[in-house]
């Protein structure tokens, strides 16, 4: 599925997002939803059978897909899982503190821009990325949101300053 995925389970897991008795209940059923749908996903590609959720079906798509269209359908897959789950989950989301619906809503919208981009999710950077961007601790507070948002616009700013090719060399700058 990609290194990205994993890691971010990872600090989900670590921030105590996601934890045994304990961590975000909205975090928890959004990721257990994401579960149980790879799950019937791979249970349905055991069986050959035709899985039951569009999710599942999603998943199995991309299980099945070459590589020139594995990144497009693992987002499309994951996007589709997550999108049910946070609707599902959304009463959920309410019972957070302020600060912790705010990075939720943060997250939500940074992940779909970085699925509607396509970027890999088979390298480390976008792992690395939620490490140096997101709390480290759960819940959230107004610091951390006002911190989260600060390292989002830098890293907006140096996107948008990265040079490009210089006129003539035939080359992107690097």
């Amino acid at each position: 599925m990609g290194r990205a995925l994993l890691e971010f389970f990872s600090w989900e897991v670590a921030s105590g997002r996601v934890r045994d008795g304990g961590g975000s209940h909205w975090w928890s059923a959004v990721n257990e939803a994401l579960v149980l749908d790879l799950w019937e996903a791979g249970r349905s590609l055991s069986e050959e059978a035709v899985p039951e959720t569009a999710e599942a079906r999603a998943w199995v798509d991309y299980a099945r897909s070459g590589p020139d269209e594995a990144q497009r359908l693992l987002w499309l897959a994951h996007q589709r899982s997550i999108e049910t789950a946070v609707a599902a989950s959304g009463g959920l989301r309410i019972g957070e503190p302020p600060a912790e619906q705010r990075l939720i809503d943060i997250v939500l919208e940074v992940l779909d821009q970085t699925a509607r981009a396509g970027r890999p999710t088979d390298t480390g950077g976008l792992g690395a990325a939620v490490r140096q961007t997101y709390p480290g601790i759960y819940p959230a507070e107004s610091a951390d949101v006002v911190a989260v948002l600060a390292a989002l616009a830098a890293d907006h700013d140096r996107t948008r300053q990265a040079p490009g090719p210089s006129p003539g060399s035939g080359q992107a700058a690097r």
